[in-house]
């Protein structure tokens, strides 16, 4: 997998890394590593590596650069683009009220475009089987 490096701590010799796939990020930690490791990672760098997935978290392996400082700025880029809330978004939802409260402030999301949609979307389909005999 390829990523870049987000974050890191050359004395430490750890690295947090946002994969190409974009899903969560992927950790390296030299002292899970046997054997001493010559790379040196900074933030902006493209890597190559493998990923396991070790206690929940994504883990690197054998990682190895590809380009330094290839995104130098991406990790103020990916702080400045945050997400748009909508109500769907558990994050946007408001707290529950009491649960005395519950059963005047249900939200109802109505399902009937949907299922004008499946409606129109059968009709179409009778008709065309209509047609084709």
């Amino acid at each position: 997998m390829f990523g870049v490096v987000l974050w890191s701590d050359g004395a430490a010799h750890k690295a947090v890394i946002w994969c190409e796939d974009q899903g969560e990020l992927a950790y390296f930690d030299a002292a899970e590593h046997p054997g001493p490791i010559a790379l040196e990672m900074e933030p902006g760098d493209l890597v190559k590596f493998e990923v396991s997935c070790l206690d929940r978290l994504r883990r690197v392996r054998n990682p190895r650069l590809v380009a330094e400082r290839q995104y130098p700025s991406l990790a103020v880029d990916l702080k400045a683009a945050r997400p748009v809330l909508t109500a769907a978004d558990p994050a946007a939802r408001p707290a529950r009220p009491p649960a005395d409260d519950r059963a005047q402030s249900a939200v109802i999301i109505p399902f009937v475009a949907e299922q004008r949609r499946r409606a129109g979307l059968a009709a179409a389909e009778a008709e065309a089987r209509r047609l084709s005999v």
